[in-house]
């Protein structure tokens, strides 16, 4: 592809074998039918297995090359934010580094295995999500040692590993900040991520965080009246109750859906220990007399409800890589127990999806499938390699009046 090859021919310090081997297999990973371990990358290129192990270990800066195609690929005038999530991804093998009980989304509970850290981008106007790094989470001494200790130490242990985790993860944002797009201000996490140590290191990073809080969050009013004059200057004007919900100390915004109302307000979070912008998400009474709300939140303060309810309904998209990553892309299928190949992998899956947006035909409304990207390639390297065997002519053969059915056999959205 000509975008990679020109990302490649910028980046300093790769080898000329290196630039060709990595280049040769972003474009063969759509490519690829079965598991994406070596042996089956060597059954459809030219590269032997030992060739893929030796570069699989090699250092490649995949925050640099996303950097760079976010740059060619988007739009400059599109609004731009980040995204940071944890994934499960299972693993067996005594020896693999980092093995442990992660929590498994999918199976609702912790399992044996691996966990990676990826920090995307969010593109507000397009709706979608771009891979930018992964790491792999690496277990703590502490989280380690909580499954065999007793009952009354394993609660502190456990907190203990809680705050390494948020160590790490803000280590791992501080180390990609040369690649974060040009003016970006937010951060978009899940709930997960709403814990003091985290968001202040994330504005220390000069950015906002948006998150989600608990439906039942301990927050305060702002006091906003004349002082008395004596002592303490009053700065609360009570706690927020959420059972008897006064709506006129809240700024309503309408409707969001229908039967959902939105407010928005200044308030003060104890536990964060800072003021907050938070968007309220309540619909309105069912039959059953049951009610149900969602609190949205940012550190900055200029952010309407709206705003903050568009930014974090698009942190969404980056469970979309997760999903595309794991059952199409191969993000489960590294069968190395080199910690430097697992970081190549896993990173080179999301490359690979992030080049197939690029090609991805421009419908309106904007769709993207990873199975028909993969389809479609998959026939074109059929079609090749019968060129080459069959002594054809291939400028004759992609001009040919049928050759777009072919390329299309069997693509969901052609």
């Amino acid at each position: 592809m000509p975008i990679v090859t020109q990302i490649l021919n910028q980046m300093s310090g790769l080898s000329l074998c290196q630039r060709q081997v990595v280049g040769h297999l972003l474009c063969l990973w759509p490519c690829v039918r079965g598991r994406f371990n070596f042996v089956n990358l060597s059954r459809y290129s030219s590269y032997c297995e030992r060739t893929w192990r030796r570069h699989f270990v090699a250092s490649f800066d995949w925050g640099a090359f996303n950097a760079r195609w976010i740059a060619l690929a988007v739009p400059a005038h599109h609004h731009l934010l980040l995204a940071y999530d944890h994934s499960f991804v299972p693993k067996s093998g005594r020896h693999t580094p980092g093995l442990f009980w992660f929590y498994n989304g999918c199976a609702g509970r912790a399992e044996k295995g691996l966990e990676l850290a990826l920090l995307g981008v969010l593109d507000l106007d397009s709706n979608t999500a771009y891979a930018l790094h992964a790491k792999q989470t690496l277990p703590s001494a502490d989280a380690t040692k909580a499954t065999k200790a007793t009952k009354a130490t394993k609660a502190t242990k456990a907190t203990k590993a809680v705050t390494d985790v948020a160590c790490k993860d803000l280590k791992h944002l501080q180390e990609s900040q040369p690649y974060w797009p040009p003016g970006v201000r937010h951060l978009a996490a899940d709930g997960a991520f709403t814990r003091r140590h985290f968001i202040d290191g994330v504005c220390e990073l000069g950015l906002d965080f948006v998150g989600k809080l608990r439906s039942d969050a301990d927050l305060r009013y702002l006091f906003t009246g004349e002082q008395a004059g004596r002592g303490r200057p009053k700065r609360y004007a009570g706690k927020v109750v959420w059972s008897a919900f006064q709506a006129a100390r809240w700024h309503h915004q309408g409707q969001l859906e229908k039967g959902v109302e939105l407010y928005s307000a200044t308030l003060y979070h104890v536990s964060l220990k800072r003021h907050i912008q938070v968007a309220l998400l309540r619909r309105s009474a069912s039959a059953a007399g049951a009610q149900r709300q969602v609190l949205l939140f940012s550190t900055d303060l200029k952010l309407s409800g709206r705003q903050l309810v568009r930014m974090y309904r698009a942190r969404f998209q980056i469970e979309f890589l997760f999903r595309d990553a794991k059952s199409g892309a191969g993000l489960t299928h590294c069968q190395s127990r080199h910690q430097a190949a697992l970081h190549f992998h896993w990173n080179a899956s999301f490359a690979a999806l992030n080049l197939a947006k690029t090609q991805a035909p421009a419908t309106a409304p904007a769709r993207f499938s990873w199975a028909s990207t993969r389809q479609k390639h998959g026939n074109q390297h059929l079609l090749r390699l019968f060129s080459s065997k069959l002594d054809l002519d291939w400028n004759q053969v992609k001009n040919h009046p049928n050759f777009q059915a072919l390329e299309n056999y069997g693509v969901i959205h052609p």
